[in-house]
């Protein structure tokens, strides 16, 4: 079976990988993260009571295809993942293009859980970058920020945001490249806050909640710890300020929205790049049959986790139908 090299291991190339790997293709992922799952991120608090964990990525995610439900029934079933019962305050009115109303979905007990299980027997190079790559006569060859090289690939795919496909791929596949940067995603500065407690707290969830500051607030449900996101267009404003500088920042907009919040126990920022995609490219996937080179992400179909996974899954399958079937 040809071998395969897939740089990016989010929901896209994790779905990508678990489609590769029904058809037997020979897999290596990598990806600069410490643990898969790219924007559906857990970080740990580490607090006098113990250790929290906040999801500072993607909060929760829904489901509207019968595919991505049939999926999403299975990993209720392993029990990954289950409803987020919490009644959303909206302080503004929905961003265009936003998804209709559905159930939605959490990790158990928090979205690591969820890609770890979805990783699992997938072959994972963690910590590991990917900085150029080349085509050469053997094949798709990797380049990694450690000086780390692997090379003999057949096909490379990509699952990352749009904007970092676009670089990685202008001197070897210049189309797919450009097709590539006609995505737009929106960065975002996260904060993470425990507090002694909350009490003044009404709702533990507010969309819209600061005045162009704060675009997301969700209270962590093991205790007064929230996650903020701030705005696109605070963060973009923003984007090279120091982490410690945000989080004061952050912190003094949730508390002018929650007065009730108790002292501080630990505040940290967190910024997503790419976080929030603007203008999906409007295709599935991007694909080379020459190169043997295929890109998806939520860059491709638009800012859902539903449809980063739709993205990998179809490249996933457009691959896999070219393999020879099994004996």
């Amino acid at each position: 079976m040809p071998s395969i090299a897939i740089i990016g291991a989010g929901i896209a190339g994790l779905a990508c990988a678990a489609r590769l790997q029904v058809a037997d293709a020979t897999l290596q992922i990598f990806d600069k993260g410490r643990a898969p799952g790219g924007r559906m991120a857990t970080r740990e608090l580490h607090l006098p009571s113990g250790t929290l964990g906040l999801d500072h990525g993607a909060q929760y995610f829904t489901a509207h295809t019968p595919a991505f439900q049939a999926q999403c029934e299975r990993w209720k079933t392993a029990g990954v993942i289950a409803p987020w019962r919490v009644a959303v305050q909206e302080l503004a009115p929905p961003r265009p293009g936003r998804a209709p109303a559905a159930e939605r979905l959490r990790g158990v007990p928090d979205l690591r859980h969820l890609t770890a299980y979805c990783a699992q027997g997938l072959p994972l190079h963690r910590q590991a970058e990917v900085v150029s790559v080349a085509r050469l006569a053997a094949g798709w060859a990797l380049q990694l920020a450690d000086g780390r090289e692997y090379s003999g690939f057949d096909y490379l795919l990509l699952a990352l945001p749009a904007e970092q496909t676009a670089a990685l791929l202008t001197a070897v596949a210049p189309g797919l490249s450009a097709q590539a940067a006609t995505a737009r995603t929106a960065p975002c500065w996260a904060g993470l806050f425990a507090f002694t407690h909350d009490h003044a707290a009404k709702h533990h969830a507010i969309r819209g909640a600061g005045e162009g500051t704060l675009g997301w607030l969700a209270r962590s449900a093991q205790g007064p710890a929230w996650v903020v996101h701030a705005t696109p267009a605070w963060s973009r404003a923003h984007l090279d300020q120091s982490p410690t500088w945000v989080s004061a920042a952050l912190e003094h907009a949730l508390r002018a929205h929650l007065p009730g919040l108790g002292p501080s126990v630990q505040a940290v920022a967190h910024r997503w790049r790419y976080a929030l995609v603007e203008q999906a490219i409007g295709v599935p996937f991007g694909w080379d049959e020459t190169l043997g080179l295929g890109a998806c992400g939520d860059g491709w179909l638009g800012a859902r986790v539903e449809l980063a996974w739709h993205s990998g899954d179809a490249l996933g399958a457009r691959l896999a139908a070219d393999f020879p079937p099994r004996s």
